[in-house]
């Protein structure tokens, strides 16, 4: 990727085969991600390069259970620290309101 393109493209750890494809079709790397399991089922999410003004996309699935979207939300928060320009979360399946209530609070600056 050259340091012109404005956009990275993240996956969750349920979706690396689509947000491979994504990728291949738009000619762009995946970018580097690391999302560390603990024992005690906590998870952290962080980024292994500079968002920092880009437009970031998140492909992750939101299918049960629970731990992919709280991933989800994880890395908007860690995308929302690193400073992005804009994020974008794509999500494999939409979980009614309830999910569109949590984007909307994880995104809201």
């Amino acid at each position: 990727m050259t340091e012109q393109e404005p956009f990275l493209v993240f996956s969750g750890t349920k979706s690396r085969y689509l947000a491979e494809k994504i990728c291949n079709h738009l000619g762009c790397p995946l970018g580097n991600m690391n999302i560390l399991h603990f024992a005690d089922g906590e998870f952290a999410v962080s980024f292994e390069e500079s968002i920092r003004g880009k437009y970031v996309f998140l492909v992750q699935s939101t299918f049960p259970n629970s731990d992919n979207l709280m991933e989800l939300l994880l890395m908007i928060d860690a995308a929302k620290r690193a400073g992005f320009a804009l994020i974008f979360g794509l999500s494999l399946m939409i979980i009614g309101n309830f999910f569109k209530n949590l984007s909307s609070i994880a995104l809201s600056r």
